[in-house]
């Protein structure tokens, strides 16, 4: 299927059911350059620092994305830190998380024990009650969100809705070549459709015999109804579409239809809690294994937006009187 081969790592991750559903795609070039590029977006908006050599970051952002977690543990036989998938290999605590993981891949198969800042001075005791190996494999669980909800499925989401306003803006713009029907007959078809193509060739004049003319007086006009500001209201969808999934992505933006519209401070404050909040329940969650990677190896490591996404993109000034304007010096109407 289209989608492992284009994300090969992506078969052990996603449910049967998942990839079911993604496979209607198969021949949707359009819906399949959107995703990726949405997916290529995601994945790359959050940088990590400090991890041991042998963990790849883009991979563990991969792997937080389409199944909304994964793991950094140390295997002893290896010598080294892993970042990998991972799944619940056991019951609850009593706070009501899961004590113990497995993290698997390609010919790699180990339970390790999850540790977080309050369980890690219990580990021996935790590791004695459960049965476990007297000194078990020592990881930590990272998560993309509290809930682990994988993000791909916001990504799928907004992609279908892109590509039919895409598909929108496409009939629309067909339809604008056709503003009428006329209703003629045979010969009169014939001169029409050559003065149409003369039109298109950007001939100022078009000549035609008396009958023909008469002819054409006599034709019936129906106009289609299409309204080139059709266009402009589909764009204009689209584009709200775009900046509702940069929003949900955590990432600023602002994509107004004029871009000489102004708008009030309080108005981008909101959208930019919006945005804020977006990221940090994101962000949150990948700091929190941070501190449990401290206590379960005490290694400091540590996680932030790769690119300022929180900047603004316009520019407020003193004589601005409240409103933020965009960028271009230019617009300097009210």
């Amino acid at each position: 299927m289209w989608l492992e081969s284009m994300y090969p790592r992506m078969n052990g991750l996603l449910s049967t059911d998942t990839l079911s559903r993604f496979a209607k795609y198969q021949n949707e070039l359009q819906w399949q350059d959107v995703f990726s590029r949405n997916v290529a977006l995601a994945i790359n908006l959050i940088e990590w620092e400090g991890l041991p050599e042998t963990c790849d970051s883009y991979f563990m952002e991969e792997m937080l994305l389409f199944a909304g977690r994964c793991c950094i543990l140390y295997d002893p036989e290896w010598n080294a830190y892993l970042s990998l998938p991972c799944t619940i290999a056991s019951g609850q605590n009593i706070y009501y998380e899961n004590s113990y993981y497995k993290a698997y891949s390609i010919n790699y198969e180990k339970v390790f024990m999850a540790i977080t800042h309050w369980n890690a001075s219990l580990f021996d005791k935790f590791a004695k009650f459960s049965g476990a190996e007297s000194t078990p494999i020592k990881g930590v669980v990272i998560k993309d969100n509290y809930l682990e909800y994988p993000l791909i499925n916001t990504i799928e989401t907004y992609t279908t809705k892109m590509v039919d306003a895409m598909r929108t803006i496409d009939v629309i713009a067909k339809q604008l070549k056709i503003p009428a029907i006329i209703e003629t007959d045979e010969e009169s078809k014939i001169a029409l459709q050559k003065a149409i193509s003369l039109i298109d060739e950007n001939v100022i004049a078009v000549y035609t015999n008396k009958a023909i003319t008469k002819a054409l007086k006599e034709s019936k006009v129906m106009l289609t109804g299409i309204q080139a500001q059709t266009m402009e209201s589909a764009w204009n969808h689209l584009n709200s579409l775009q900046a509702q999934y940069l929003t949900a992505l955590g990432v600023n933006n602002l994509n107004t239809a004029d871009k000489k519209e102004r708008l009030l401070v309080d108005e981008v404050n909101s959208n930019n809690d919006s945005i804020q909040l977006n990221m940090s329940y994101r962000i949150d969650q990948r700091l929190h294994a941070c501190e449990n990677f401290m206590y379960a190896f005490g290694m400091d490591i540590s996680c932030k937006v790769r690119h300022d996404y929180s900047e603004h993109i316009v520019s407020i000034t003193n004589g601005n009187k409240g409103v933020y304007t965009s960028g271009n010096s230019n617009n300097d109407d009210a």
